[in-house]
Parts: C-alpha cells; sequence; structure tokens
C-alpha cells in the first residue's frame, strides 16, 4: 500500500492545479489548494525515497505536477507579479522562462525524457517560488519576488549546462560542480 502512496499525493498536487484554474486568486480557497499541493510536493519524493518505492513514473507524474502548479499559480497571480516586480526583473523572469522551456527541449531531445534534474539550486528556486504567492501582493513581494527570479534564472542556466555536460540523464544530478563526482559514482 506505501508504494502508491507518493504517486496518490502527486496525482492530488496536478489535480489542485487543475481545479485552482478556476479559484479567484489570493482568496481563501487559493491559499487553501495551493498550501495542500505544496505540501504534497514535499512529501511524495520524501516518502518515495524513505521506503524505497521510487519509479520512472513517480518522477515524470512529479515533474508534470511541479509545473502545472507552479504555472497555473503564475497565471493566476501574474498581474499582481508583473505589477510588483521592477522591469528588469520581468524582463530576467521572461529570459528565465524561455530558457526553462530550452532546457526541456535539450534534455527531449539528447536524451529522449520530458524531466529536468533535482538539483540543490532548482530546489531552492522551487522552494522560494512556493511562498511567490503568499508574499507578492505585500510591501515585500517586489525585492523577494526579484530574488526569487535571479535564483529560478541561475537554476535553469545550470540545468541546461548539466544536460549539454552529462553523457547519460539523471534526474539526480544535484549540482554542476558535483557533475563529474556524480558521474564517477554512477560508473
Amino acid at each position: 500500500m506505501i508504494k502508491y502512496i507518493p504517486n496518490i499525493l502527486t496525482l492530488y498536487r496536478l489535480i489542485g492545479a487543475i481545479i485552482m484554474i478556476g479559484v479567484e486568486p489570493f482568496s481563501d480557497t487559493f491559499y487553501t489548494l495551493f498550501i495542500t499541493c505544496g505540501i504534497t510536493d514535499m512529501l511524495d519524493g520524501w516518502i518515495a525515497r524513505k521506503f524505497d518505492v521510487t519509479s520512472e513514473l513517480g518522477s515524470r507524474l512529479d515533474t508534470v505536477a511541479d509545473v502545472s502548479l507552479m504555472s497555473v499559480s503564475l497565471i493566476k497571480i501574474a498581474r499582481k507579479i508583473l505589477e510588483k516586480l521592477p522591469r528588469a526583473s520581468e524582463i530576467l523572469l521572461f529570459v528565465a522562462l524561455g530558457l526553462r522551456a530550452l532546457s526541456y527541449i535539450i534534455c527531449a531531445i539528447k536524451f529522449h525524457k520530458m524531466s529536468s534534474v533535482h538539483s540543490y539550486l532548482g530546489k531552492t528556486s522551487m522552494f522560494l517560488a512556493f511562498f511567490v504567492p503568499l508574499i507578492i501582493a505585500t510591501d515585500f513581494g517586489s525585492i523577494y519576488g526579484t530574488i526569487v527570479v535571479i535564483v529560478f534564472l541561475t537554476a535553469t542556466l545550470e540545468e541546461i549546462l548539466i544536460h549539454l555536460l552529462s553523457k547519460e540523464y539523471s534526474e539526480s544530478h544535484k549540482s554542476i560542480f558535483l557533475l563529474k563526482k556524480e558521474s564517477e559514482r554512477d560508473s
């Protein structure tokens, strides 16, 4: 039974993201869905690793659910983000989103997978991005949003480099700085 829990949590996040499409941004329902989906994101991978029930399907579902949740959330609050971010940060955000798409394309062409790596920087950027809907409407929203954009852009550039420099696909690359050590360990 435990082996199904991570994928059930991931599916909850995906369904929650779909439901959020019809929910008013910054409402109690929006925040409730967003926070519970975020909790499932923290739990699904931890449970899968803790009980050794990781799977290719789970990894792919996790990526789809993550992208869905973040995309729907950002689309729902895009107007507020664009109101709060300085113009330079807006430009960096669009550059980062374009590069993120490029990263998926590189991975798809080179490794025949539509996935991203689970690097420390990528996890950090997603952790910070999780709080954007909670903070963007505050006085601190502009500064926080800019920090998130910079970390997201850096994580995306790192992921592109990992894809380009890796001989084989592995979602578990933790950092561009550990790439050689991880490759030697996996050999």
